[in-house]
């Protein structure tokens, strides 16, 4: 299929039929054709999946001009009824312009870019570190709406995964990526996907408000235990609000955290200077199920040192009871 394929198709297809899925993988198509089909889609509204796999001969792009990339991303910018959800870009020789360009169209606030869904961008490893990481900055910068990004087999780097971390961390869509193992990610890298999961440069505030709780799989063979323990609280499941009670009950109160320089022992004293009506809620929140258990041990036997009488004791304890039976009927 070359140009005059791509317009036939355009015209005669995209225009005029129903059609959900456009499959081009394998094709000769070159500029003219795809900006064609870029054409048809600002007006179409019922393409649900664009497959652009293996357009290239023998590794040579066949679509070159950033104008093209351009027509082919602006369904997605500018098409207010646009349905679709996945774009298939495995092994599409996608250059550097053409990836900003799609990065631009993503993260276009309007009620088109919410559609996409999936984005499959894997073993284009033509595309350099310095690229994928203005990708991953420009995605950055504003909201996007994608719930999987492959990225498989491409320059995925401990460099990059900076850029990717920053990118996601006030994201609430995105669930899965795969970057592939390609490139081994270091101990650097992974404390970046540490600080996205759980951001903990400000205590409890950070941990709530500044930390992805929705990403759950990275695609990546040998994840440290300790972020596949995070990644495995974001999955399904999981409400927002239990999600960031157990991150900050393990990464904050833990005996061994290390949080604004205090470990968890230290951390717990938090509770400590409670006024005596809110103590039972506090302390009912951190032992309502055995994630909290170790961290109620520790708080009750700090509580003594602070506590007057027995009896104000007994009350606190009492008071905490009562709260925690009353959290569970709710």
């Amino acid at each position: 299929m070359r140009q005059q394929g791509g317009r036939g198709l355009a015209n005669n297809y995209l225009n005029k039929c129903t059609i959900e899925k456009l499959n081009l993988s394998s094709t000769n198509i070159t500029n003219e054709g795809i900006s064609s089909i870029g054409n048809a889609l600002l007006h179409n509204t019922t393409l649900k999946a664009l497959d652009l796999y293996d357009i290239n001969t023998d590794g040579v792009p066949l679509i070159t001009s950033p104008s093209s990339w351009n027509n082919i991303f602006s369904c997605v910018k500018h098409n207010p009824f646009l349905a679709l959800e996945q774009i298939d870009l495995r092994y599409s020789s996608i250059n550097e312009e053409g990836l900003l360009i799609l990065a631009d169209a993503l993260t276009v606030t309007t009620t088109s870019s919410k559609s996409i869904k999936m984005i499959d961008l894997g073993f284009n490893l033509h595309i350099t570190v310095s690229s994928w990481k203005s990708f991953f900055s420009k995605l950055g910068s504003n909201t996007f709406a994608l719930e999987e990004l492959y990225l498989q087999g491409n320059n995925i780097t401990d460099e990059a995964m900076e850029d990717l971390c920053n990118a996601l961390a006030q994201n609430e869509t995105l669930k899965n990526i795969s970057i592939g193992n390609l490139f081994t990610i270091t101990e650097k890298g992974w404390e970046h996907v540490r600080h996205l999961l759980c951001n903990k440069s400000n205590g409890i505030d950070t941990i709530s408000n500044a930390s992805n709780h929705t990403l759950c799989s990275l695609g990546y063979e040998g994840i440290p235990e300790d972020v596949h323990s995070l990644l495995s609280w974001n999955q399904a499941g999981h409400s927002k609000h239990e999600v960031v009670r157990a991150k900050i009950l393990q990464h904050h109160f833990a005996h061994n955290a290390s949080c604004t320089g205090t470990d968890g022992m230290n951390n717990i004293q938090e509770f400590l200077g409670m006024d005596l009506n809110v103590l039972p809620v506090a302390i009912s929140w951190v032992g309502k199920d055995d994630i909290g258990r170790t961290h109620m041990y520790q708080l009750m036997r700090s509580l003594p040192s602070l506590l007057g009488t027995t009896s104000e004791k007994k009350s606190v304890l009492q008071k905490a009871t009562i709260a925690g039976i009353k959290r569970k009927r709710h």
